[in-house]
């Protein structure tokens, strides 16, 4: 929706997420770590809204105290919705509705998140998550032949050189 409205991180009044019981538990609005933001939804929420894009940036290091994501963290709500309760397992919906200090507002109807028990991604979606993510966070040499070896994992004669590629590069002393 964002992207779609050109809506800008500073111009929102108020974000409303209305979902089923067990996500609007996911309600840490300020976390201490990247575990704690991976179980939050209004932080990598707002987050999204003023990076434009959740990686791993966002949710790690001094991304846990950006002031502008801390900021629009407080502007949003989380609601539970009877109808969304009533379908959840087998259905996890929620809806978001962002209203600007212009008096815009802006719902995104009901939604399921990508890549449930149901619609699994296909191998090129992961492949593009994984490029995206690990570009992020390693020299693309060692992301093109990390991604190598998960992808043909089956075909290494030993872990080890798997978990070479996982571990950080030794510092000279």
């Amino acid at each position: 929706m964002q992207h779609d409205h050109e809506i800008a991180p500073a111009h929102v009044k108020r974000v409303r997420v209305t979902t089923f019981h067990e996500a609007v538990r996911l309600n840490c609005r300020f976390p201490q770590s990247t575990e704690e933001a991976q179980y939050s939804l209004p932080f990598p929420l707002a987050a999204a809204l003023v990076h434009g894009r959740l990686g791993v940036a966002e949710l790690t290091g001094a991304g846990l105290t950006d002031p502008a994501v801390g900021q629009l963290v407080e502007r949003v709500e989380m609601n539970e919705a009877p109808e969304y309760n009533q379908r959840f397992p087998a259905k996890r919906l929620a809806r978001v509705e962002i209203e600007t200090l212009d008096g815009g507002i802006f719902n995104s109807g009901d939604f399921e998140a990508d890549w449930e028990a149901g619609s699994p991604p296909s191998d090129s979606e992961l492949i593009k998550k994984f490029r995206r993510l690990a570009g992020e966070q390693l020299p693309d040499d060692r992301a093109e032949k990390l991604e190598h070896a998960v992808w043909h994992c089956e075909e290494l004669p030993e872990l080890s050189k798997l978990l070479t590629l996982l571990m950080p590069p030794r510092t000279k002393d």
